[in-house]
């Protein structure tokens, strides 16, 4: 009994051992491959400084989002496909100024993007852009109307999940922030975190949803700490 599991145990060991070294073998015996950095500029990019191409997010298909700042530094939203060709988007009533403009920042794997856009008066809106190209704008119940920093946002690269459910933040018209989320149905949960301040620059933001809806972010206190 106890001879025979020992030789048994003894062989596996050796076994492993050999596995272990051809693995080792193979791994020396295949060279490293060569870095492949490719650069792009967005159509329209100014070439001004902080102007130019910002890549926010990469879907697993490889598809690229972000949004370029032109020579007003107005903001404008694209899709680089793999194949490298440029989609250039504006949600309905993104402003032409500086700093207005459509930002995309979260993309799905079914190809849905999600940002936000400030607006002519410098309102902030968020908006969902499905993968067929149809944008539809949404507010946060609550969200202020006024400038910025009133409005709703969504800041993230993490703020999609597959479902199409949308996690971000509204500062309402006393620039107060809370959380929200949005279900693919356009069904908003606002949510307040335990001991949120209620002052001005205070309150919740939400930065990323998990596959199953959870919703993280962090929040600033009476104090204005986080």
């Amino acid at each position: 009994g106890a001879p025979q599991s020992l030789k048994t145990k003894s062989g596996l060991a050796l076994q492993l051992a050999r596995v272990a070294t051809i693995l080792v073998a193979l791994a020396i015996s295949i060279p490293l491959s060569a870095q492949t950095i490719t650069t792009f500029d967005a159509p329209g990019g100014g070439t001004g400084a902080f102007q130019g191409t910002y890549g926010v997010n990469v879907s697993p298909s490889g598809t690229i989002i972000g949004f370029s700042r032109d020579t007003n530094n107005a903001r404008h939203g694209f899709i680089r496909a793999t194949d490298g060709r440029f989609t250039i988007f504006d949600a309905p009533n993104a402003g032409t100024g500086n700093f207005q403009g459509t930002r995309a920042y979260g993309i799905n794997p079914t190809g849905t993007i999600t940002g936000f856009f400030i607006d002519s008066v410098n309102a902030a809106h968020g908006y969902v852009r499905s993968a067929q190209g149809v944008i539809t704008v949404f507010d946060a119940p609550g969200a202020g109307t006024g400038p910025f920093p009133e409005g709703t946002f969504v800041t993230s690269p993490l703020d999609i999940n597959a479902d199409g459910a949308i996690a971000g933040y509204y500062n309402d018209s006393d620039q107060v922030g809370h959380a929200f989320l949005r279900d693919k149905s356009g069904v908003f949960t606002t949510f307040d975190a335990p001991g949120a301040g209620t002052q001005a620059g205070q309150g919740t933001f939400s930065f990323a949803i998990s596959p199953v809806g959870e919703v993280t972010g962090f929040l600033f206190d009476a104090v204005t700490a986080s």
